[in-house]
């Protein structure tokens, strides 16, 4: 896809996007997935850079998907599998805000529509035959939630002691891979 011309943007926005660009190309060349459509990011910050808010979009499709499925013959060898097409959607929030020098609040939530595309493939299962096409894959919750609250108190000298709470949720994730057999 095409860039924005990042040289009008303020310079603290404009490192963002080109460090951002920099990561995406080393993701595609490192798993060589084909990116049908950008990814876009936007940054805000605010109150003397105490509050950070970041949002992304993504939209990636991997050709040639593999994925591990017990061996029918030896169900504790798995084996991998190419099944074809899969496509992810989704979106990123992130929220970083320092109300004082001793507390930090950082919070977090993603949405990622994920399926398998293009695929004949199926599993079975000990409820009979599933096809993959449509499905979603296996780890791919559609949201998670995370954060972390801090606390952090000078005790003596250069010594400072935190109080560090970090919680996450994951939503329903899909695990056809699972007690599943390959099949052809």
């Amino acid at each position: 896809g095409e860039r924005p011309n990042v040289e009008k943007l303020n310079p603290d926005l404009r490192i963002h996007l080109q460090r951002y660009h920099a990561m995406m190309e080393a993701v595609r060349n490192r798993i060589g997935e084909q990116e049908t459509q950008p990814g876009m990011a936007a940054l805000g910050e605010f109150l003397d850079r105490r509050l950070q808010l970041n949002a992304t979009l993504f939209h990636f499709e991997y050709d040639d998907v593999q994925v591990n499925v017990d061996d029918p013959v030896s169900p504790l060898v798995p084996i991998t599998r190419n099944v074809g097409k899969q496509e992810n959607l989704g979106a990123e929030l992130e929220l970083t805000w320092q109300p004082s020098e001793r507390w930090l609040v950082k919070q977090g939530l993603g949405y990622l529509d994920a399926e398998y595309q293009d695929t004949a493939r199926a599993i079975s299962t000990y409820a009979g035959l599933v096809p993959l096409e449509g499905k979603t894959p296996v780890n791919s919750p559609e949201w998670t939630y995370n954060g972390v609250l801090r606390y952090e108190q000078p005790v003596t000298g250069n010594w400072n002691g935190a109080l560090t709470l970090d919680y996450h949720w994951v939503d329903e994730r899909s695990d056809p891979g699972m007690s599943t057999r390959a099949a052809a």
